[in-house]
């Protein structure tokens, strides 16, 4: 059974398994490319099986060639990776991931089987967001790391106009000089202040389910102790599990259930939701080095059956492991801030994870800790040790009861009669009214024709009852739902309403 594994870093390391870049001009993109598109995604699915390939297509409905020639109106993308039959993953870091219904704009070269490939992976997959009242072009570089070139200004990844960038790719691609106006300054993408670990495969987050009919978790140390920790991490251990049982609105319940002498290890599934200290079972290579850096500790999770909770669809939490690296214990040695708290702030964050928590800032995928409650947050990528231990912040509540918020609530109830009209080809608006009383905003979802699940289309803020959609395929039908969100999680979902936009 497949299972997720996330890693702390905690020195200046590169992130396993991450994919690393050079960055590239986006002139030099336009020279390599055979052929550059902007489209809609309209399906995703496995490749037909090859012997020794895994990979996923991606079907692109053109609206835009801006540069080479193709005689048909869409195109087959193919990406490595993906599910072969008989269920057996291949992930590769950093190869994009599209969605049934999104906008796209691809730098892509052909395949010697006519299909279509992006140029330099996720370096030339970008796809469309709409923020600031414009439509960008963004591509997802959180599973990747730029490495700088010597001489060469270090510049973060900009914001570009999507349509300004398609008519300077155009013009550049024709042999014309163009000013690279498509920059766009005084906009910026705000991601969700907490996030979830996300399957790769079907974009679900996962939680347990056991929580909900008033279960618990039972939690063990290793008898073998953490080296460097006074009483081997066991209290260390217990602290961090009583910081998250401790939230006063959720139901999560996770307890220590004394030792174990279980051989442990991410790789072997026993049953036993432990620590390991050390790395016994050697499940990461190397060791840690206070002087060097590297991997301090790494958890996972055993996934089993997609299941509901409160209208959205969760992989079930079935067993987890937390283990130490080899080495750790210099780092636990520390006396300012004391080890034990180090200790504490670490086995909590990971125990974050293994409920299904991702970061609540610091990485590419959830943004700058520019606000006090992110930046003080447990679940921030870079931990703080500024001589607190397990202890929760209001941005690590808000993502819990997200996961585990008991929904709807009395004052969250669903949204009702949502109506939808066709606006163009393109577009549909959304309206419905809000029967909640202290909502913080509301989520429309879209699911796009022949997809198998909803996508998140958009939001509003407390008190909007309309959105309008837009990138939507002409002369296709699209179901929407909407929900309202607040601090203490979901409600329900409003019915859903199936549309066809014109063509």
């Amino acid at each position: 059974m497949p299972r997720l594994l996330t890693v702390l870093l905690l020195l200046a390391c590169l992130p396993a398994g991450a994919a690393t870049y050079v960055p590239m001009a986006d002139g030099t993109l336009v020279d390599q490319a055979v052929l550059i598109v902007q489209g809609t995604v309209e399906t995703v699915a496995p490749a037909p099986e090859r012997a020794g390939l895994v990979a996923t297509d991606s079907v692109v409905w053109i609206e835009r060639v801006l540069k080479g020639r193709v005689e048909t109106e869409r195109v087959v993308v193919r990406v490595p990776g993906g599910e072969r039959p008989d269920g057996v993953e291949l992930q590769i870091p950093g190869a994009p991931r599209f969605q049934e219904g999104e906008r796209t704009l691809l730098f892509l070269v052909s395949r010697p089987e006519g299909t279509w490939a992006p140029l330099h992976l996720m370096l030339g997959a970008f796809r469309a967001l709409e923020a600031g009242g414009r439509r960008l072009a963004v591509r997802d570089l959180s599973e990747a790391v730029g490495i700088a070139v010597p001489g060469r200004e270090e510049t973060p990844e900009p914001v570009r106009d999507m349509d300004l960038f398609a008519d300077w790719i155009a013009a550049r691609a024709a042999g014309l000089e163009a000013e690279a106006g498509y920059t766009v300054t005084g906009v910026r993408i705000t991601p969700e202040k907490h996030t979830f670990l996300l399957d790769r495969n079907t974009g679900l987050p996962s939680r347990w389910f056991v929580f909900d009919a008033g279960g618990e978790v039972a939690w063990h140390s290793h008898a073998a102790g953490q080296p460097g920790l006074a009483g081997g991490g066991a209290a260390e251990l217990r602290a961090g599990l009583e910081a998250w049982t401790g939230d006063p609105v959720t139901p999560v319940r996770y307890v220590y259930a004394g030792t174990t002498t279980a051989p442990g290890g991410i790789r072997r599934r026993d049953r036993v939701n432990a620590i390991t200290f050390d790395d016994p079972a050697n499940d990461l290579a190397g060791t840690f080095d206070c002087a060097a850096g590297g991997v301090l500790a790494f958890g996972g999770f055993w996934k089993g059956s997609v299941e509901s909770f409160a209208g959205q669809s969760f992989h079930r939490i079935e067993e987890v492991d937390i283990v130490t690296q080899d080495g750790a214990a210099c780092f636990f040695q520390r006396t300012d801030p004391p080890g034990r708290l180090v200790a504490e702030r670490v086995f909590a964050h990971e125990l974050g994870h293994t409920l299904g928590l991702g970061h609540s800032c610091g990485d590419d995928l959830s943004g700058p800790c520019d606000a006090p409650g992110k930046n003080r947050a447990l679940m921030r990528a870079i931990l703080s040790f500024d001589g607190r231990g397990a202890v929760l912040e209001d941005d690590d509540r808000a993502g819990l009861a997200a996961l585990y918020g008991s929904t709807p609530q009395g004052d969250l109830a669903a949204p009702s009669d949502l109506r939808a009209t066709a606006v163009g080809p393109a577009s549909v608006t959304l309206a419905w009214t809000d029967n909640s009383a202290r909502e913080t905003g509301f989520v429309v979802e879209k699911k796009g024709p022949g997809a198998r699940r909803f996508t998140r289309a958009g939001s509003v803020p407390a008190d909007r009852t309309s959105l309008t959609v837009k990138g939507l395929s002409p002369g296709k039908t699209w179901m929407f739902r909407v929900r309202a969100k607040s601090r203490k999680g979901t409600s329900g979902f409003s019915n859903e309403i199936a549309v066809t936009t014109s063509r």
